[in-house]
């Protein structure tokens, strides 16, 4: 599951179709005075001279969870500022895949396959297979960008589509209305996960390879878990490969609790404008001891889900 928001770097990657559970489910599930009760993934942070509405994303989806909950719309029409985790909705496209190629690609000489041993090469062979792109085609890119190709098609196949993502979709709604800022910059993410070592690389191509056969149940799971609010199941559900494997560990904190400390400093000065801020981050960056909600908690804000 952690996979879900390395879809923030480039937001083209995504997840998956309706699963059939969920859309045999009758409408008369839920007691009005459950619909009433249910949380969001969205919460209140106060402080004594300002507010924040913090909503966490998922930044490709298809259109299952649209009209969204009165709640968010609510929250997103009081606020003054828009902030996004990366605004690249307005850098021509041109210009993000020149940064993406300048940390995404081998030194002349270099190749993929000559950087794998042969075992790893060949498992890798076969997932791009799986995916539908040639090995040959990805010889000069390195491996964290390579796992990105590898969600990419997958997501592709399965019919998500980046324009409903959450960032997107509030993103159109914030045009010439809102004034829109952003936690980090575009390139501050790739260069975090440029900055992974080669051998952790390696591990995410294999994490992602490893979950091919579960990826639209997983997906379908993280929907249904974000739709009831629970921020719980969804750590859970984020750090499972990490709980199941060690290796891991020092992925997560590079992409998850490195930036959520300058993630909520950031926060932190934003606030200071006394405007009202629509936060959309990864929900991935919201769950655990060292996610968004504890962190701004620690900080002396008041923050409570909505």
């Amino acid at each position: 599951m952690w996979r879900w928001n390395l879809q923030s770097v480039f937001k083209l990657l995504a997840v998956s179709a309706v699963s059939i559970v969920w859309l045999c489910l009758p409408p008369t599930a839920s007691t009005g005075e459950e619909l009433l009760d249910r949380k969001h993934f969205l919460w209140q942070v106060d402080s004594p001279t300002a507010r924040a509405y913090l909503l966490g994303s998922i930044h490709l989806l298809d259109q299952r969870v649209y009209p969204l909950a009165p709640v968010i719309e609510q929250a997103f029409a009081a606020a003054d500022i828009l902030v996004l985790e990366a605004d690249v909705f307005d850098t021509p496209r041109e210009e993000v895949m020149q940064s993406i190629m300048a940390y995404a690609t081998y030194e002349p000489g270099q190749t993929l396959k000559n950087q794998l041993s042969e075992s790893d090469y060949l498992e890798l062979v076969g997932a791009l297979l799986e995916a539908g792109i040639p090995s040959d085609s990805v010889q000069q890119y390195r491996p964290w960008f390579i796992a990105l190709m590898v969600d990419q098609a997958l997501w592709t196949r399965l019919g998500l589509r980046p324009e409903y993502g959450l960032d997107a979709y509030f993103q159109a709604k914030a045009a010439g209305q809102k004034e829109v800022r952003e936690l980090e910059s575009f390139e501050s993410q790739i260069q975090m996960l440029a900055g992974l070592s080669d051998q952790e690389q390696i591990l995410m191509i294999s994490w992602t390879m490893e979950d091919l056969e579960h990826v639209a149940e997983d997906f379908d799971e993280m929907v249904r878990i974000w739709e009831r609010g629970d921020i719980q199941e969804m750590e859970e559900e984020q750090r499972k490969e990490v709980h199941e494997d060690p290796r891991f560990e020092p992925i997560w904190k590079s992409m998850f609790d490195n930036r959520n400390v300058a993630m909520a400093d950031r926060i932190g000065t934003l606030m200071q404008t006394n405007k009202r801020l629509f936060i959309v981050v990864g929900a991935g960056h919201l769950v655990g001891p060292q996610g968004l909600i504890t962190l701004l908690r620690q900080r002396g804000y008041t923050v409570r889900q909505l």
